[in-house]
C-alpha cells in the first residue's frame, strides 16, 4: 500500500484495463452500429420503426438479460478472462452474420447472438478491476473503462455512416451465395476485429487473484446458498432501489442513443454520413468527459461519504439528463441540437460509470459480478428494450410523423427519468451508511 491507502499496481492491471476497454469499445460499436443504418435497413428489409425498435431493443436486451445473471454467477466462481474472450468472439461473429440478413427474422436472430455474447463482458470485467485496483481507485478505473464504451458508441455512428457511404457506390456484393447490400457489407466488416481481439485477450490477460469474501450473509447467517437474493433484500433495500432507479433512467438514455442520429437525419435533413459524424462527435466528447469526471468526483467524495459517494454524483447527472430531455424540445438549430446531444452523452456515460461504482463498493466479492450482471440486464431489458421501442412506437402511433422523433425522445425520456431520479435521490436521505467494500469481513482491497 502507498501512504494514501491505494493498492500498488504494476503494468499488468493497466494492460488488462486497456485490453478489456478495447473489448468494451467493440461491444458498443457492434451494439449501436444499426442506429445509423436505420433508413437503408428499413428500406431493404421493408420493416417499420416499431420493428426496428424491436431489433435494436428487445432482440438484444431479452437474451442479454436471460444470459447475464447466469454468466455473472459463473464469473464469480470461474475464469473471468475465458468468459470474456468467448463472449467477445460470439458477439463479433453475430455482428458479421447480421450483414447477410435478408429478412427481419434473420437480423433478429443475429441481434440475439450479439446480446448473448455481450452478457459476458462488463460483469466479469468490473469484478476483475475491483480485485486488481481496490476500492479507493475503483471510480476512476471504471471511469476509464467507460470511456471506451463512449468511444464505441461514437465510432459506431461515425464509422457506420462513413463505411456505408464508401460501400454504397459498389452496389450489392455476392459472397458465398449471399447478397450483401452496402449496409450488410458495413456490418460484416465491423464484426471482424473483435474476433481477433478475443484471441489476444485469451493469451495476454492474466486472471487476478480473487479478494477474500464474507462468510456471512447480510442477515448475519452463515452463507450456505448463492448470496444474490440475500444481498438484494438486505441493507434496507440498497440494491433494489439502485437497480430500479437506474433502470428507469436508462429508458431515457437508450431512447436518445438509439434514435439520436435518426433525429438529426429526419429533423434537419442531414445525410447518414453527416448525421453519423455529428452524433458520433457528440457521443465521443460526452463518452470521454462524463465517466472520467464522474469517476474522479466519486473517488474524491469517497473519503468522507464512502459508498454514498457515487450516489451523490449520480443524482447530479440525473438532473442534468432531465434538463436535456426538456432542451431537445427547443433545439431548432442543428448546432444547438448537437450541443444538447453532447451534454446528453456526458450525463448518460456518467450515470453508467457511477452506477457500476456504487455496486462495486456495496457488493461482497462472492456476488459482485452477479449484481453487476443483474444491473446491466435490467438496464438493457428495460432501458434498451423499452427506450428504443417506446420512442419508435410514440413516433408511429401517437405523433404519426417520422420527423417528430425528437419529440418522442423527449417525452419518453421525461416520463421515465423523472421517477428514476427521484428514487436515486431518496437514497441519500438514508441516515446510516450501507456496508461498503472496505468494510466486508476479510476484504484486503482497502486496508492500509
Amino acid at each position: 500500500m502507498t501512504e494514501d491507502g491505494l493498492k500498488k499496481v504494476g503494468i499488468g492491471p493497466w494492460l488488462t484495463l486497456l485490453l478489456l476497454g478495447v473489448a468494451y469499445f467493440f461491444s458498443l460499436l457492434d451494439r449501436q452500429i444499426l442506429t445509423v443504418l436505420v433508413e437503408p435497413v428499413k428500406g431493404d428489409l421493408k420493416i417499420s420503426d416499431t420493428q426496428f425498435g424491436l431489433l435494436q431493443g428487445f432482440a438484444f436486451a431479452v437474451f442479454y438479460t436471460a444470459f447475464g445473471v447466469p454468466v455473472g454467477a459463473l464469473a464469480d466462481r470461474g475464469n473471468r478472462k475465458l468468459i470474456i474472450a468467448t463472449g467477445l468472439f460470439v458477439w463479433s461473429l453475430s455482428t458479421s452474420l447480421a450483414g447477410f440478413a435478408r429478412s427481419f427474422g434473420w437480423l433478429f436472430a443475429a441481434r440475439i447472438g450479439v446480446g448473448i455474447g455481450e452478457a459476458s463482458l462488463a460483469p466479469a470485467a468490473y469484478s476483475m478491476f475491483t480485485d486488481l485496483f481496490g476500492a479507493k481507485r475503483i471510480g476512476r478505473v471504471i471511469g476509464v473503462f467507460q470511456t471506451f464504451a463512449g468511444c464505441g458508441m461514437a465510432v459506431s455512428v461515425a464509422i457506420g455512416g462513413i463505411l456505408f457511404q464508401k460501400f454504397s457506390p459498389l452496389g450489392a456484393m455476392y459472397l458465398a451465395g449471399f447478397v450483401l447490400p452496402p449496409w450488410g457489407m458495413t456490418l460484416a466488416a465491423i464484426g471482424l476485429p473483435g474476433m481477433v481481439l478475443a484471441g489476444i485477450i485469451l493469451f495476454f490477460v492474466r486472471e487476478p487473484v480473487r479478494e477474500r469474501v464474507a462468510e456471512q450473509a447480510p442477515d448475519g447467517l452463515p452463507m450456505r446458498t448463492n448470496p444474490l437474493i440475500p444481498t438484494l433484500l438486505g441493507r434496507r433495500g440498497f440494491f433494489l432501489r439502485l437497480l430500479a432507479g437506474t433502470s428507469l433512467i436508462s429508458i431515457a438514455s437508450f431512447g436518445v442513443l438509439t434514435w439520436g442520429a435518426t433525429f438529426l437525419i429526419r429533423h434537419f435533413q442531414l445525410s447518414p454520413a453527416k448525421a453519423g459524424v455529428r452524433f458520433g462527435l457528440a457521443l465521443a466528447i460526452g463518452g470521454i468527459v462524463g465517466p472520467l469526471a464522474a469517476g474522479a468526483l466519486s473517488d474524491f467524495f469517497y473519503r468522507n461519504w464512502r459508498e454514498k459517494a457515487p450516489l451523490i454524483v449520480l443524482t447530479g447527472c440525473n438532473l442534468g439528463l432531465l434538463l436535456m430531455c426538456f432542451g431537445l424540445l427547443f433545439a431548432a438549430d442543428v448546432n444547438l441540437a448537437v450541443v444538447i446531444l453532447v451534454l446528453f452523452s456526458t450525463f448518460i456515460s456518467g450515470t453508467l460509470a457511477l452506477s457500476a461504482s456504487a455496486i462495486q463498493l456495496g457488493a461482497d466479492g462472492s456476488v459482485r459480478a452477479q449484481v453487476s450482471a443483474l444491473w446491466l440486464c435490467l438496464n438493457n431489458l428495460i432501458g434498451l428494450g423499452l427506450g428504443a421501442f417506446l420512442v419508435g412506437a410514440v413516433t408511429d402511433h401517437v405523433l404519426g410523423a417520422p420527423e417528430s422523433v425528437g419529440i418522442s425522445i423527449s417525452l419518453v425520456g421525461i416520463a421515465a427519468a423523472l421517477p428514476g431520479a427521484i428514487l436515486i435521490a431518496s437514497m441519500l436521505r438514508q441516515r446510516n451508511p450501507d456496508l461498503s467494500l472496505s468494510e466486508v469481513p476479510g476484504s484486503q482491497s482497502d486496508l492500509a
